[in-house]
This record gives structure tokens, sequence and C-alpha cells, in this order.
């Protein structure tokens, strides 16, 4: 493969990981919990990158949106599984390459 395709591939290739695990997580925690409100999606993929499992359920999920405590760290556990998948599927794109 040529470089300049490369430089294209690649960088689609982990986009499109990192959108995938977070797609899925989120449906397989719109699935987990009792209902899934208005914008939660929205605030899914916006507060991935936050740290700490208890710290984000409470602020995000129980303040903002109003889940109870159990929903919300379903949530937050989903959250944290799509940011390990991203960041696995996107190290294992960059190796195959190299």
């Amino acid at each position: 493969m040529s470089p300049t395709l490369q430089s294209v591939v690649i960088p689609l290739a982990v986009l499109s990981i990192i959108c995938a695990s977070l797609h899925s997580c989120a449906t397989m925690a719109r699935k987990r919990v009792s209902t899934w409100k208005s914008g939660a999606t929205f605030w899914f993929w916006r507060t991935v990158s936050l740290t700490g499992l208890e710290r984000r359920a409470k602020t995000i999920w129980m303040d903002r949106l109003g889940y109870d405590e159990a929903d919300a760290l379903v949530i937050a556990d989903y959250q944290s599984l799509a940011y390990f998948l991203a960041g696995f599927g996107g190290w294992s794109v960059l190796v195959a390459a190299w």
C-alpha cells in the first residue's frame, strides 16, 4: 500500500473503530436500562472520556439526566467499555499497519 493511501486508510479505520465501539456500547446500554431518555445518546458520546466511573455516573447520568443509581452505573460501565474498545481497536490498527 502506498504511503499516500496509508495516510487516508489508517485514520479512517481508527475513526471507524472508535465510532463503532461507541455505537455498539450505547446500543447495549440502551437495552440494559429501564428507560433511555431523550438526549442520552448525545451525552453518552460526549462524556465517554471523563475519568472516574462513579463521578461520571453521578454528575452526568444522575444529576443531569435524572437516572437512578443502578441505571447510571450501567451506562457508565458501558462508557468505560467503549473507551477500552476504542483504544484497543485503534492500537490494533496502528500495530497492524506498522
